[in-house]
């Protein structure tokens, strides 16, 4: 009996001897969890050049068309003395922009959101206005305002639009509008002229595509 015990003793170490001289493979960590509130992004592919292109016109015209809605809130928000009859194209404009952004449109989109806005901001400056513009940069006005200067450029900006029409034979009664209204502006108010003509100008862009 003392040989059998012996036996089955020495069984039993080198069974142990050989199950610590084993490798151990070390335990796998489990996943971290997501930070609180931190969404869960799915895996991207590549980027194309391509889609890069499409989004930073999406973002450029969602950007536009909310500092254009933003001024027609302001202009609606006041009782304006001066109601010149171009101040219905602001609407018209930005309200053509947010379907151009609805059907993907988004050069064109944003091209006409600019000109709704630069009617807005020609007809409240035309009323003694220069509202506060969304962002750090606080009220917007005619700083350092030099009015030969301001008039040059606005005769510059007026002819600009003048060769557009011509070049491109532009027949938009929109655009003509802006250019006379420009025109009539210039005299007395060169700083309001000229945004109408950029106004003019981005419309022109927006139904040429470039």
């Amino acid at each position: 009996m003392r040989k059998v015990g012996t036996l089955l003793t020495v069984v039993g170490i080198l069974a142990i001897g050989l199950v610590v001289a084993q490798p151990q493979t070390a335990p796998v960590p489990p996943t971290p969890p997501s930070a609180p509130g931190a969404p869960a992004f799915p895996q991207m592919g590549p980027v194309t050049p391509g889609a890069y292109a499409d989004y930073r016109l999406m973002e450029g015209a969602t950007r536009e068309i909310y500092r254009a809605t933003y001024a027609q809130s302001v202009v609606r928000g006041y009782q304006l003395v001066t109601q010149p009859t171009w101040l219905a194209l602001g609407d018209q404009l930005l309200s053509a922009a947010q379907g151009d952004l609805q059907g993907q449109r988004y050069f064109a989109a944003r091209e006409r959101a600019r000109a709704a806005r630069l009617v807005y901001e020609a007809a409240l400056e035309l009323n003694g206005i220069f509202y506060p513009a969304p962002g750090p940069r606080g009220p917007r006005g005619p700083r350092g305002f030099d009015p030969y200067r301001e008039a040059y450029r606005a005769q510059e900006r007026v002819s600009v639009l003048e060769a557009e029409i011509s070049y491109y034979r532009n027949d938009d009664p929109r655009v003509r509008t802006l250019l006379d209204a420009a025109k009539g502006l210039l005299g007395n108010n060169p700083w309001m002229a000229r945004k109408l003509a950029d106004a003019g100008h981005h419309l022109i862009r927006a139904e040429r595509g470039f």
